[in-house]
């Protein structure tokens, strides 16, 4: 970990490239806790989601009006450029070198030339049923890919300071979540064209996996196949406050909550399933380890229902981990208390700072 130390108590810009839209956070720390300074998120332009010079100068214009200061930014590598797995080496008392090893069966594994690519690692936590060995986690990305991202915010007048995982990003900003040294949490990422699990025990990441159909995207089709709207108004209605509202805005047609209470049980369901499966490789693992929270992040997590659905089908403790619950923020940024489509950049932003006590 780096030390981080500048004048002003503002931390970088955390910038989370999503499919739809483009987020970006600014944290200060002003004292004990993180304080939200400036937050922006504009939708995305590219025709095939491809990040290009236009969309990152159109966002390095945005922030400068939105109140962000200094050009220091923090990007989330995208999960396509990620390589990496867990592996299982030697103990670290012995004196072999595991960074060295991770990095030989990285290349191995992915058929990669060994200096190709920039690499991080972490062991695991020591559990019961260990041997003298140590596991460790691994997450690669290719110098061509790190470069080319680099150089589109380098033209835009952004100086990109760190690139993260967003698992990594999620883990930082939910940490505060777990109260006891034993405790796990389960931190579920319903993104735009898929989900993604991770388990997070003793503020390390254990174990993460991506779930391809557990996108918004596939909750969105559904509806509009169940209820013959079209894309605009389906996107509309999951973006209500309630599901109540929701018919309200079809002209108090009643069908609609229905439509859209049965569409997010059968989207949930499986979702819960596999977050089932993740939870219990934990408590295989380590004995000790208590499910203290799920928390719901993405842009799926602000679908109204999705949490009381999860928490009712999972029978675990789930809460929407949104930019009010993790951090101060004024009333001036009110509208973005309760978007836990943020979290991933407010993790970016705190990258170079510990938890706040």
């Amino acid at each position: 970990m780096m030390n981080w130390s500048f004048k002003s108590k503002r931390m970088p810009i955390g910038i989370d490239v999503g499919v739809r839209s483009i987020k970006a956070v600014q944290l200060s720390w002003p004292g004990r806790e993180w304080q939200v300074e400036a937050v922006a998120s504009i939708p995305r332009t590219g025709r095939d989601k491809t990040l290009d010079q236009d969309e990152v100068s159109r966002l390095a214009a945005v922030l400068d009006r939105q109140g962000f200061i200094g050009s220091d930014t923090v990007l989330a590598v995208p999960n396509e450029m990620l390589i990496g797995g867990i592996f299982e080496l030697p103990s670290r008392s012995s004196g072999a070198p595991l960074d060295q090893i991770a990095r030989m069966e990285i290349a191995r594994v992915h058929k990669r030339d060994p200096g190709s690519f920039e690499m991080s690692s972490w062991d695991l936590p020591v559990s019961k049923r260990s041997s003298d060995t140590t596991n460790v986690m691994v997450a690669a990305c290719a110098h061509a890919d790190a470069d080319g991202l680099l150089n589109l915010f380098d033209e835009a007048g952004l100086n990109v300071v760190a690139l993260d995982t967003a698992s990594w990003s999620f883990a930082r900003a939910c940490v505060g979540l777990v109260e006891s040294e034993s405790g796990a949490c389960g931190i579920l990422d319903l993104g735009w064209s898929s989900a993604r699990l991770i388990v997070l025990y003793r503020g390390t990441i254990i174990y993460e996996r991506t779930v391809p159909d557990g996108g918004v995207e596939s909750l969105q089709n559904m509806l509009m196949q169940n209820t013959g709207l079209d894309n605009e108004l389906v996107d509309h209605l999951l973006r209500s406050t309630s599901q109540e509202e929701a018919g309200q805005e079809q002209g108090g047609d009643s069908t609609v909550p229905r439509q859209l209470s049965a569409a997010i049980t059968a989207y949930v369901d499986p979702i819960a399933k596999e977050l089932e499966t993740s939870l219990s490789y934990a408590a295989h693992r380590y004995q000790d380890a208590t499910v203290e929270c799920v928390a719901l992040v993405g842009g799926g997590a602000c679908v109204a229902g999705v949490s009381e659905e999860m928490a009712k089908v999972s029978n675990l403790p789930v809460r929407q981990a949104n930019l009010g619950e993790l951090a101060q923020c004024s009333s001036r940024l009110a509208k973005y208390h309760a978007d836990a489509s943020l979290t991933n950049a407010l993790g970016l932003s705190a990258y170079f700072s510990k938890r706040p006590a």
